[in-house]
């Protein structure tokens, strides 16, 4: 016969049994047996102390059959035997096979691995030169002594693992049999048996049962902690337990939950689980289990029961488990599993995952109830929100189309009971909304009707709140076509799922808060742009009502503003533009009058008896405190303004006053600006054009009798008139360049100084030359600079210097220009002279503004020179080949 192993191998200890209670306890014997081993051996020897052992085995292995197995046995003994060692196996003291049984006892040879002993030796020192299993081979020799009721069966280890061999080979067999060989005996001696019985520790003391069953799940074989496990958490006492009893006799309740097991197990499949739920008479416990075959001749014939209670340790991993989840911290996955929330755990992870990775609340709350309905069955399942005094359905899964469940809505009257199943701040479970029960009544009184004709289906009915900051805002419910089918367990699960929705959904809300007034505060600086992309007022009020529409999604918006003058409201734009009826428009001008009156907005919805089918919004124009006319918004038929978007129009209209201010102070600044224009021209042409030509048309009166009387009179005053003329030429020339400043940078430089000198002459009398050496082309800010100079320094010539000629010099060479104006007249102390006196500071900074450098030199009695030199810094010719 052979025996399927019982424990799963490790390179510490291949024959530890990896349960907790098990596995500590060996741990224990093991330590304590090593240690008891070395101080007898450095006591009395290593013979006498194997011999002690061998006999603490010995009566151990008696001591225990006797109890395991009862005093007297049935048969042969064979399976007596074959159950003692199994039970010997499951307990980590290694593992066993039976390779001959002759019963009665002729020869028994066992082949064992991982004896606890040999594992000892090679983890504490090594090899040995002779066998150490002295303890296991004298529980072989109890096993079989008080099975077969003799005391003459005697052990020999031929072979030992701590010796370096494969396995260690005990033979069993008569003592006469034995003859001369060293062999274990059962000695005399039950009080050293009992002091150091590790087997009656094992089975009688630690927290492991230990049971074996044959093929018809009647119990053969159990340890005293496999009894109590069954008086414990079963309807069956401790005196039910005798051999040949059904297991399920022992643990009515339970086949459905162990059936699929022993199946298994029976056939040939060694089972491990953890958390094992079991549930008898209304008593629920966990258990950590294996099942391992008992094989002999290739046919299972039964199976060992190796089980730890783990229904404390079960029971504390929920509690903690619920903790976590009221502390909405789901999304960390917990250490402590159980097996029946294995899958719970997982898809509520799932879950928290799900919504740490999206703000969109349709898919993910459909996604929800999907997973919702892996670890709950359900007919149907929705989602609601509570908006006022009315409960809608924003998810659902069901019999009922998608399309069909969202329109359903139910009103909660607050006078009604119904309320009470909505507003409780815990689950409400009904097994069967048909009963006569004050939570079945008051769910059929919220659904109305629908609960016959929608939802007719439903018996069963589940709901759980959606609480944030101790507010309900929701419900989640499950319903299920069977009655009774929920439990408070389903509820506390549920619970959980609605306390991570509810915060899906807050989420959702601020997210899309979030979003729009993104969006709101993006609109503003879009129409503020676009109410400061003109200054001229149609083409800004064009440009802002248009981007207002298009953003706002209205059907036209326009403006009305007040005429100063008459005081009277006038349309100034529409968009888009469209007619409107006489009759309308009164009536819309006389709704924006009070609105200027009034000094706040008005807000008209759409009414379709009196005929408004759109939503309109009129709103004060306003700037340093007067009004200045009216915004119109209409929205899109069917729609209406709520409260963020009138916010939102108010804050338009705000932006919209100070650009309609800021457009009428720009025109009133450029009528300004024209009028002081042609003030300044009209001053010009009084000093210079108008005195020149006047001057002019002396000389040409007197001219011809100055002519009879003097020729060379005559001819000199013609030349002055010639003079006259061309100054009041150049002087006009000069006064259209103001006018249209770009000439400036399109004519030649040397052409405008030559100009600037004939108006100098012709209107101060002063004769002024020009020199030009060299062509330049010059970019526009120098020429511009160069030419302002030039014409700042002639302009002190003609008022201040008294000079009788003056000169112009323009040198361009390859890289650097130079202009200079140079006078015989007064002079001035440069150094004792104000900044700002002749224009000097107005010309420093023209030149420094293009990186130039100017020299004034001046001298009382020896007139002035005004020279700037400027310089390209990339090296590149300035004057034309």
């Amino acid at each position: 016969m052979t025996y399927s192993d019982l424990l799963t191998a490790d390179e510490r200890h291949p024959g530890v049994l990896y349960f907790g209670g098990a596995r500590m306890a060996l741990l224990d014997i093991e330590a304590g047996f090593w240690g008891l081993r070395r101080q007898m051996e450095s006591l009395v020897g290593r013979r006498l102390t194997d011999a002690v052992l061998q006999q603490a085995g010995a009566h151990g292995g008696a001591s225990f059959a006797r109890s395991f197995v009862g005093r007297r046995t049935t048969g042969d003994g064979r399976q007596a035997l074959r159950d003692c060692m199994a039970a010997y196996q499951a307990a980590g003291f290694g593992r066993f096979e039976i390779e001959i049984l002759e019963w009665p006892v002729g020869r028994i040879l066992v082949r064992a691995r991982d004896t606890f002993e040999a594992w000892m030796m090679r983890r504490h020192g090594g090899e040995s030169e002779s066998p150490v299993c002295a303890y296991s081979a004298g529980v072989l020799v109890g096993f079989v002594n008080a099975i077969a009721g003799r005391q003459d069966v005697v052990c020999v280890e031929h072979t030992c693992q701590a010796q370096g061999a494969d396995a260690c080979v005990f033979e069993l067999l008569s003592a006469e049999a034995a003859g001369d060989t060293p062999a274990v005996t059962l000695a005399p001696d039950p009080i050293l048996g009992r002091q150091l019985n590790l087997l009656e520790i094992l089975f009688d003391r630690m927290p492991m049962g230990i049971a074996i069953f044959d093929r018809d799940l009647r119990l053969r074989r159990c340890n005293p902690t496999w009894v109590g496990f069954i008086d414990r958490y079963t309807p069956s006492k401790a005196s039910h337990v005798v051999p040949g009893t059904r297991f399920f006799d022992l643990a009515p309740g339970t086949e459905d939950a162990a059936t699929p097991i022993f199946q298994r197990v029976l056939a040939g499949e060694t089972v491990r689980l953890d958390a094992l739920r079991l549930e008898s008479g209304g008593i629920v416990s966990y258990w950590d289990v294996v099942f391992t075959p008992l094989i002999e001749n290739g046919e299972v014939i039964g199976f060992v029961d190796v089980t730890t209670d783990a229904t404390e340790r079960v029971r504390a991993n929920q509690e903690l488990q619920r903790t976590i989840t009221a502390l909405q911290e789901s999304q960390q996955l917990l250490e402590q599993r159980v097996a029946e929330r294995t899958r719970e755990l997982s898809t509520l992870l799932q879950i928290s995952r799900d919504m740490a990775s999206t703000l969109e609340l349709e898919p993910l709350l459909g996604l929800v109830l999907d997973q919702l309905g892996v670890v709950v069955e359900y007919s149907g399942a929705s989602i609601m929100t509570l908006d006022g005094d009315t409960l809608k359905i924003i998810a659902y899964r069901g019999p009922l189309s998608q399309a069909e469940a969202l329109q359903i809505s139910f009103p909660l009257d607050q006078a009604l009971a119904n309320r009470e199943v909505v507003l409780r701040e815990e689950p409400v479970l009904i097994d069967d909304i048909w009963g006569d029960t004050p939570l079945a009544q008051a769910l059929r009184t919220t659904a109305g009707g629908r609960l016959k004709t929608t939802f007719g289906y439903i018996r069963s009915w589940l709901g759980v709140p959606l609480t944030v900051k101790e507010r309900v805002i929701g419900m989640l419910t499950l319903d299920h076509e069977r009655p009774g089918v929920f439990t408070a367990q389903h509820a506390e699960l549920v619970l959980t799922f609605a306390n991570q929705v509810a915060v899906a959904i807050e989420n959702a809300r601020l997210y899309q808060t979030e979003q729009e007034r993104q969006r709101e505060l993006q609109m503003l600086l879009d129409v503020a742009a676009a109410a400061s992309s003109s200054l001229e007022l149609d083409e800004m009020l064009s440009n802002t009502l248009d981007r207002l529409v298009a953003l706002v999604g209205a059907s036209r918006a326009g403006v009305m503003l007040l005429d100063r003058e008459s005081g009277e409201l006038e349309p100034r734009m529409l968009r888009p533009d469209r007619p409107i009826a006489p009759e309308d428009m009164a009536e819309v001008i006389q709704a924006c009058q009070r609105v200027i009156a009034e000094g706040k907005p008005l807000y008209v919805p759409p009414n379709a008896e009196l005929g408004y089918a759109e939503p309109g919004a009129l709103l004060p124009l306003r700037a340093r405190g007067q009004a200045l006319g009216v915004l119109a918004i209409i929205g899109p038929k069917g729609s209406t303004f709520n409260e963020r978007q009138l916010a939102l129009f108010e804050s338009i209209a705000d932006q919209l006053g100070v650009a309609v201010e800021n457009a009428r102070l720009y025109e009133q600044t450029e009528r300004a600006a024209a009028a002081a224009e042609r003030n300044r021209l009209a001053r010009e042409l009084h000093d210079a054009v108008t005195q020149t030509l006047f001057s002019a048309s002396l000389i040409a009166e007197v001219l011809p009798r100055l002519w009879q009387r003097d020729p060379e009179e005559g001819r000199r005053r013609l030349e002055e008139l010639r003079q006259l003329t061309r100054g009041a030429l150049a002087e006009m020339r000069t006064l259209l360049l103001e006018l249209r400043p770009a000439a400036v940078i399109e004519a030649n430089l040397g052409d405008l100084l030559r100009q600037l000198a004939e108006a100098t002459t012709g209107r101060a009398r002063v004769p002024v030359s020009v020199a030009i050496d060299g062509a330049c082309t010059l970019p526009p800010d120098v020429q511009v600079a160069l030419y302002r100079i030039a014409q700042e320094a002639l302009n002190n010539v003609a008022k201040h210097a008294d000079a009788s000629r003056a000169e112009v010099a323009l040198r361009c060479s390859p890289g650097q220009v130079k202009l200079s104006v140079r006078d015989d007249g007064r002079g001035f102390h440069v150094g004792e002279t104000a900044p700002d006196h002749l224009g000097l500071s107005i010309m420093r900074e023209r030149a420094e503004a293009i990186g130039a450098r100017l020299e004034v030199k001046s001298k009382i009695g020896r007139g002035t020179e005004v020279a700037v030199v400027w310089e390209r810094d990339d090296g590149r010719r300035i004057t034309d080949d």
